[in-house]
């Protein structure tokens, strides 16, 4: 629960961040009819409204593929294209390693596994885009004790290179207003 609580107060904030980089922010989530308690796209939808992000919501239901199943420690903390193919891949965090596995799938199928690398200690994936433009998608990384925030650039399902964004303000709460017929984020000190 503890990081559930903490993703929620810092996804808000990095949208944010990400809709001032990039006007075409896309966001997706997994959603488990029938299973509340580990649904959390009522929320992603929320999130996603309120920043004017690209949203996509994946069901996964009972008639889904089993892919294959992954090693104990790792939970599924992406999808999108992270090899440029066309085909949506699947991203794995292991919050112990630190390390994010991507599954390159070809029609609903596991076709390859890409260890793209292990971030230092503390920091959590919260974003997965195309941020640097390049057709593939990137990992985007927050560490809540130091509110740094760094970015993976990922090539053909690769770590390719590293950006250090920088700390997010402290005290700076994302919100967002109509500018001109679309949603703009902007931030609003609140320390005065």
């Amino acid at each position: 629960m503890q990081t559930r609580t903490s993703l929620s107060r810092v996804l808000p904030q990095v949208t944010a961040m990400a809709a001032r980089v990039t006007p075409h922010v896309k966001t997706f989530t997994v959603s488990f009819p029938g299973h509340a308690a580990h649904d959390e796209s009522p929320f992603a939808r929320i999130v996603a409204r309120a920043f004017g992000t690209e949203h996509t919501e994946l069901a996964a239901e009972a008639a889904s593929v089993d892919i294959l199943p992954h090693p104990a420690g790792w939970t599924p903390a992406g999808i999108g294209d992270f090899n440029h193919d066309g085909s949506a891949d699947l991203a794995w965090f292991n919050s112990t390693t630190g390390g994010i596995d991507i599954w390159e799938l070809a029609n609903g199928q596991w076709s390859a596994s890409s260890d793209v690398g292990t971030h230092p200690a503390g920091y959590q994936p919260v974003g997965f885009g195309d941020y640097n433009h390049d057709g593939t998608r990137d990992v985007l990384w927050f560490n809540p004790t130091t509110r740094d925030v760094d970015l993976w650039e990922i090539s053909n399902g690769h770590w390719s290179a590293s950006v250090g964004v920088g700390p997010h303000p402290a005290g700076r709460v994302a919100k967002s207003h109509a500018a001109g017929g679309t949603r703009a984020p902007v931030e609003r000190d609140r320390s005065s």
